[in-house]
């Protein structure tokens, strides 16, 4: 068992009681043109995935396991990816210098569907994760 609750191949008990169709419906918010809808929907995503003792870890290991189509896949991982950027970007004065840079041209990239490396992408998911624990 990893630390995040679940098991490689395996949902554990933790994460059997989590309403994984109220979380799929949050996480579609995240493609949201407003910005307080996506803002409420990631709060509300990590209440849920905080009460069922779950991280972000766990949401990517269901992508990752191929519990989606590809195509689908690909969607999920982009929109996650890009409202956690955004996420960080609504608290840009917690930036430190240059990082609100780094994440606004992952943000573009990821936005437009043109590729991007998968450390830039890390890095600036890093970042916008530390400056929404700052502004906290």
């Amino acid at each position: 068992m990893r630390g995040d609750g679940t098991k490689l191949g395996r949902v554990s008990a933790v994460s059997a009681g989590v309403d994984r169709e109220r979380i799929a419906k949050l996480v579609g918010m995240l493609g949201s043109a407003h910005a307080g809808e996506r803002s409420n929907a990631l709060d509300l995503i990590n209440r849920c995935l905080a009460e069922g003792r779950l991280t972000w870890e766990w949401i990517a290991s269901l992508v990752g396991r191929g519990e989606l189509p590809g195509e689908e896949r690909e969607r999920l991982l982009r929109r996650l990816v890009v409202g956690r950027l955004r996420a960080g970007l609504a608290v840009a004065w917690a930036f430190g210098n240059g990082e609100g840079s780094i994440v606004k041209k992952a943000l573009a990239l990821c936005e437009s569907e043109k590729a991007i490396d998968v450390s830039s992408v890390k890095r600036a998911i890093e970042l916008a994760d530390n400056a929404c624990r700052r502004a906290r």
